[in-house]
């Protein structure tokens, strides 16, 4: 490989570097405000739909336990915690 294809491939690398963090503070930012505007309750019950399928093939889902054991320590004062970080972090703290 010679000098000029290791300074391209640096320089593509770099940017799908930044698309991809683009991305993912959109992501943040979409899941921050969805967080905030959503109950609680709603997304207990939408774990709980989304896991059962899986709870009912294997009782000890790993994943599927992890979530919903998550989801008996959730409550109000965790979402706007969760929802502000999202939010800050998505945006690199720029927002709060």
């Amino acid at each position: 490989m010679t000098q000029i294809d290791k300074a391209r491939l640096r320089k593509l690398l770099f940017r799908l570097g930044v698309v991809f963090k683009g991305l993912d503070g959109v992501v943040e930012i979409a899941g921050g405000i969805a967080l905030w505007l959503v109950s609680p309750e709603f997304v207990v019950r939408f774990v709980r739909v989304l896991t059962q399928d899986e709870i009912t093939e294997d009782l000890n889902d790993l994943v599927a336990n992890y979530f919903r054991h998550a989801m008996r320590r959730f409550y109000v004062g965790n979402v706007h915690f969760l929802s502000s970080y999202l939010l800050g972090h998505g945006d690199g703290g720029r927002l709060l």
